[in-house]
Formats: structure tokens, C-alpha cells, sequence
């Protein structure tokens, strides 16, 4: 009994330790695509590299630019890249100016990806869209993992931002993971936290948190823990019958233009 009990400490230890180890391999999905490539898929869907000032490709934007918009940075989900996100600018371009940002360690972007790596690249693009001209409005749509880079960059700049649009968010990636991995120690290991709520409480402008009532990776009730703790102005929409990945599609024109009538009311 001894040793098999001796066995057992050490399968779970050796697994913890595994953890510790490829955690982030677990969270992030990264696609990379050359730069050559980047550019074709980009001017077939009317898009043109957005550069930063040292003239490296942060993300995309439309080539014909909609005039006097407030802009909207997307800060897409854990998996493929930003030119996979130009469905949004669809959704919303009648409303915004659309800008699709990429992640370090994504597309054609080079670094990578971790909770640090990926809010010091979105700081310093609001801080570029600001210097440039500080009288539009910017807005942040954050998609799942997303989420945690918006609401990290609204709780630094909380002056700058004005206002959230949150897809299949969380409170916290710890609770997230902590409810996929209930044997192991997750909040005692785990370095990427994004906690939303926690980030959230310097930010006091309009969020608007759009759930799918299925989602079985990122279940509702985490995303509803973080529009109850929140107390700014809020909206919430649940897709009934929408999974994480099918909540876009499932959402209804009508559903879309009341998220649009949010922030322009």
C-alpha cells in the first residue's frame, strides 16, 4: 500500500511538473503565416499591414479607410491569427473603424505569445492610435482569450479606452482552468492569469458582454461572474443554443445592431 501510494505521489508530481512546464502551449495556438502570404490573404480581403512607428506589422486594416469613426482594436482568441478576424470588420465596420491587431509570436509577428507579451503589445497600439490623434475614440473588442488582453489594457488605460465590447469572456483564466483541470494545483502554477475583474475594477466606461449559452469551452457562468462584479454602465446578451465557436454566426443582425445601439446611445 505504501509504495503504491509512493507511485501514485509521484505519477501526480511528475504531472504538475509537466504542467509547470508546457502551460502555455495549452493556452496559446498561435498560427504563422510568411509575410508574402500575410500580404495576398490580406489584399484579397481589401486589407493592408498596419504598421507601429518602427514600421513592423502589428495587425491589418481596411485599405479604404472609413472616415471621422471611432476605431475599434481587435484582440482576437487563443488560436490562428488576426487576418482570420475579418468577419468583425463586416459585423461592425458601419460603426467603427475596424483594426485587427496581431499578437507577438502570431502570423507574421515575431516574439512570443504570454500574458505580458501580449498586453505590452496592445498598450503601446492604443498609445500609437492616440499620439496620432488623440480626438478619436478608441475602442477594444476582445475575444475569449482576448477578453483578458482588452480588459488588461482598459485597466492600465483606463483614460484612453471608451468602452468594451467582450465575447466569450471570463472573470479569470484561473477559474477557466482551475474548472478544466480540477486535480491540479492551477492556482498555485499558473503564470498567465488574466484576471478580467481585477483589471476591470480601474475602468469605469461601457462594456457590452456577449455570451454563448453553450459554450463548453469557456462556460457562461464565467463570463457572467465577470459582467456581475463589474459596475459601470453594462449590457449583457446570451446567445441561446451557441457554442464558443458558433456564437458569431449564431448571433442575428438584429443582435448585432442592439450592440452597436449600446455604445451609440
Amino acid at each position: 500500500m505504501l509504495k503504491a501510494l509512493i507511485a501514485v505521489v509521484i505519477l501526480y508530481l511528475i504531472l504538475v511538473g509537466g504542467g509547470c512546464v508546457v502551460q502555455r502551449r495549452l493556452i496559446y495556438f498561435p498560427d504563422r503565416i510568411p509575410l508574402q502570404a500575410a500580404e495576398q490573404l490580406a489584399a484579397q480581403q481589401g486589407l493592408e499591414a498596419w504598421l507601429n512607428a518602427d514600421g513592423e506589422v502589428i495587425g491589418w486594416r481596411e485599405r479604404d479607410r472609413p472616415q471621422e469613426l471611432p476605431r475599434l482594436i481587435v484582440m482576437h482568441g487563443n488560436a490562428g491569427h488576426a487576418l482570420h478576424r475579418r468577419h468583425y470588420i463586416d459585423l461592425l465596420g458601419e460603426a467603427w473603424e475596424v483594426l485587427l491587431l496581431e499578437y507577438p509570436g502570431y502570423g507574421v509577428r515575431g516574439g512570443r505569445p504570454s500574458e505580458p507579451s501580449l498586453l505590452q503589445a496592445a498598450i503601446e497600439t492604443v498609445e500609437q492610435l492616440r499620439s496620432e490623434d488623440a480626438d478619436t475614440p478608441v475602442y477594444l473588442l476582445g475575444e475569449s482569450l482576448g477578453s483578458g488582453v482588452a480588459c488588461g489594457v482598459a485597466g492600465e488605460l483606463p483614460q484612453q479606452i471608451a468602452g468594451l465590447v467582450l465575447i466569450t469572456p471570463f472573470n479569470s483564466l484561473t477559474e477557466v482552468a482551475a474548472g478544466h483541470f480540477p486535480f491540479l494545483p492551477v492556482r498555485f502554477i499558473l503564470r498567465d492569469r488574466y484576471d478580467n475583474v481585477k483589471s476591470l475594477q480601474t475602468f469605469h466606461g461601457p462594456i457590452f458582454v456577449l455570451l454563448a449559452g453553450n459554450d463548453e469551452v469557456v462556460p457562461t457562468r464565467y463570463g457572467e461572474a465577470l459582467y456581475n462584479a463589474y459596475d459601470g454602465p453594462k449590457e449583457i446578451m446570451v446567445i441561446e443554443g451557441a457554442g464558443h465557436n458558433t456564437v458569431l454566426n449564431a448571433t442575428t443582425a438584429a443582435e448585432w445592431r442592439r450592440l452597436i445601439s449600446f455604445f451609440q446611445d
